[in-house]
């Protein structure tokens, strides 16, 4: 089994979410006779990745993505989306109307979904009914039991003999959209004030990225119970903090987009020789076992020499790992789940597929929904001056329409326009003028403004859209419009995709 795994771009590849997910498990479908590759999401352009039995999207959050989707369709691919955030649920925020929109046009060419925890796979079942949904748990990155007593064991008499606790926290300090990282640390670190008894002196080290370090989060952690350093985060740093702290501190924030995350600090923490003091939503109790709730205990456990996470608990804790994170487990489990998925049947004579740019598309996506065979076509609050596929110049009065139309276009026109077109010249193939007595919608579209108003394009939005589908519906006989939007609040009135429509979704 071929599987091709779709990401943003070459240098998402070395991201976390890569080096966890999918490099831990790779080698080990190899084994077994699986082949699993990644290809940047633009390297369609050059046929990459299309010959693969299983195709797997990977934050690819845009109309690339859906363009992608819709042509594996077609060729009897089997494709699946890997969902790690949820950006999905939160129906009355105005920031993510452009994600919910390119999930729910997505969804009518999926055959599965994969997540990384069950309450996100509950959640892809409200969203997604009956589409099959598989959890991979974020595979750990493999320990000695041996030395991990070892270390455990060193930490502890190094914290008694010293009177020093060495607490650690890691991790991404930020979000563009959620409170989340240095602001759950600063907000919940009230539960480190029980390390301060018995005698000992706790002292925490921090380290995140450096973006995370803006004065506002500085001045949160100037406010902690305890004494801190701070350091920009990087690999090689987190395996030596986790590895010299007795503790690692993970509280976790209520919010419906940080209760559906993995367990992955967890047990990356509890693997790499450091006991876990958690706070906020139980997203932990999978771990329950090795994970403390109150610092008061920590510290009499470490006075009893009876720590959670030690050298007599370590077979129950590895019985614990292959559920929860075992790579070879994890890997069987995923081929397995795939193998089972029923092979799609090529359907006949595949749709005219066509993308309308928003205000917020680009020319990346442009260029790889054409190699797609995909129309592309401008939205009149679009700000980009590309090669479009159907090119409408409205008349401010309303009273036609020119439509500009290249090579790919004119092929897929309906016959009863052929006629009516007249050359073009440079890339243009043909041009074709349409009145009222064609499309009925036509109505006044004011040009664009040199200079882009937020609220002025979002007023005519919706009527703007609404034309072009209205255009493109008229032009083709059998035509599936996708929005490449990136921005929100612009709200949408394209017809819903046929298929899977989530009902908690379909207002917008």
């Amino acid at each position: 089994m071929k599987i091709a795994i779709f990401i943003p771009n070459e240098q998402w590849s070395g991201s976390a979410g890569v080096r966890i997910r999918y490099d831990r498990i790779r080698p080990l479908l190899a084994a077994a006779g699986h082949e699993m590759e990644l290809f940047a999401i633009d390297a369609v352009r050059d046929g990459k990745g299309l010959d693969a039995d299983i195709c797997l999207l990977s934050k690819c959050n845009d109309a690339r993505a859906i363009a992608l989707a819709a042509r594996l369709q077609a060729s009897g691919k089997r494709v699946g989306v890997d969902i790690f955030d949820d950006y999905f649920s939160q129906t009355e925020d105005p920031r993510f109307v452009h994600l919910r929109v390119w999930f729910r046009s997505l969804l009518p060419h999926l055959d599965f979904i994969l997540c990384a925890t069950e309450a996100m796979r509950g959640l892809m079942h409200d969203l997604a009914p009956g589409l099959p949904c598989h959890v991979l748990n974020d595979p750990h990155g493999g320990y000695d039991p041996a030395l991990l007593a070892e270390r455990l064991e060193a930490n502890a008499a190094r914290a008694r003999a010293t009177r020093t606790l060495e607490i650690g926290w890691f991790g991404t300090g930020d979000n563009p959209h959620f409170s989340v990282g240095l602001q759950d640390l600063a907000a919940m670190s009230g539960a480190l004030a029980g390390l301060r008894g018995g005698g000992y002196r706790p002292r925490l080290s921090i380290l995140t990225n450096k973006r995370a370090m803006t004065v506002d989060r500085l001045e949160l952690l100037s406010r902690l119970p305890v004494p801190y350093r701070l350091e920009e985060w990087t690999e090689e740093r987190e395996t030596a903090l986790i590895s010299r702290s007795l503790v690692c501190f993970l509280p976790v924030n209520a919010q419906n987009f940080s209760v559906v995350k993995s367990l992955n600090r967890g047990i990356t923490t509890l693997t790499k020789g450091a006991q876990v003091l958690s706070a906020g939503y139980r997203l932990y109790d999978p771990l329950e076992e090795f994970v403390y709730r109150d610092a008061a205990e920590i510290v009499g456990d470490l006075d009893r020499n009876r720590l959670r996470l030690r050298k007599d608990t370590l077979s129950s804790f590895s019985r614990l790992m292959r559920d929860l994170g075992d790579p070879a487990g994890e890997a069987v489990r995923l081929a397995d789940f795939l193998s089972a998925l029923p092979v799609r049947a090529v359907p006949g004579a595949a749709p005219v597929l066509a993308v309308i740019h928003g205000v917020a598309s680009t020319g990346d996506i442009h260029k790889t929904v054409q190699k797609l065979d995909c129309l592309s076509v401008p939205c009149p609050v679009n700000r980009v001056r590309l090669n479009f596929d159907v090119d409408p110049a409205f008349d401010p009065r309303g009273g036609h329409v020119d439509v500009a139309l290249s090579e790919r276009a004119m092929a897929a026109l309906a016959p009863r326009w052929r006629d009516r077109v007249r050359p073009g010249q440079d890339k243009v193939a043909g041009r074709l003028r349409l009145d009222a007595a064609d499309l009925p919608q036509l109505r006044p579209v004011r040009p664009q403004l040199r200079r882009f108003r937020h609220l002025l394009a979002l007023e005519r939005y919706h009527e703007d859209l609404a034309l072009v589908g209205a255009l493109l519906d008229l032009l083709f006989d059998d035509v599936r419009v996708f929005l490449s939007e990136r921005n929100s609040p612009y709200l949408t009135r394209l017809p819903h995709p046929a298929g899977r429509v989530p009902e908690r979704m379909a207002a917008e």
